[in-house]
């Protein structure tokens, strides 16, 4: 019976913690990501941004302030101004970011929040990337969300290429589209690869 209690509430604090979630973008919580993970100035979490992110979900250094700036409103980070002496007599104010306290459980409750079918697979790869800051196990748990999205995409195409070549004759308009389709066919194949290799080599990491 207790831990039927337990349960309950978890579900009660889960469900309110996805109604207060804030509406962030995508890059907007890979930059949360990179000041949970250390503390520091705009220019140098640009820097890690575009290492870590930049060849799949890229953003200019204006789109890293805006994002900053966002976070700072939604109360996620907050913002510390130093001043630095870069040459005699010449005085500069430097902004660093930190988490506030509010930024883990947000964070959790954006992993665990539906993800934009439409737009799954960039999504998806910025949950999975940040998982780590939840413990060993939602790395698991992104994995097999991962899983989840790319085979209802693989359904829908699978579907739609077996609705386009019904007809015998095709203009090449639909030709060109039906080729689109495959192409589409091709690369969820490979992401269902990808995730069934990277699942069973997080398992292995997992246990060491």
């Amino acid at each position: 019976m207790r831990s039927t209690n337990v349960a309950r509430v978890a579900e009660v604090r889960r469900r309110r913690s996805l109604r207060d979630l804030p509406v962030i973008a995508v890059s907007q919580w890979l930059v949360l990501a990179l000041v949970m993970e250390k503390p520091s100035y705009g220019y140098e979490i640009g820097e890690r941004y575009e290492r870590r992110f930049g060849t799949f979900l890229p953003a200019g250094r204006t789109a890293i302030y805006g994002a900053l700036d966002r976070l700072d409103q939604a109360g996620l980070i907050e913002s510390l101004v130093s001043a630095s002496a870069p040459g005699p007599g010449v005085r500069r104010m430097r902004v660093s970011y930190r988490p506030t306290g509010a930024a883990l459980a947000a964070h959790a409750a954006w992993l665990d929040s539906p993800c934009n079918s439409e737009r799954w697979h960039n999504e998806m790869l910025a949950r999975v990337v940040t998982a780590h800051l939840q413990g060993p196990s939602a790395l698991g748990e992104q994995l097999d969300r991962y899983r989840h999205y790319a085979e209802l995409h693989k359904q829908r195409v699978d579907e739609l290429i077996a609705e386009r070549s019904a007809g015998e004759q095709q203009s090449l308009q639909a030709l060109s589209n039906l080729m689109l389709l495959r192409e589409q066919q091709t690369a969820v194949a490979a992401q269902l690869d990808w995730v069934t290799r990277a699942r069973q080599e997080a398992e292995t990491r997992g246990g060491e």
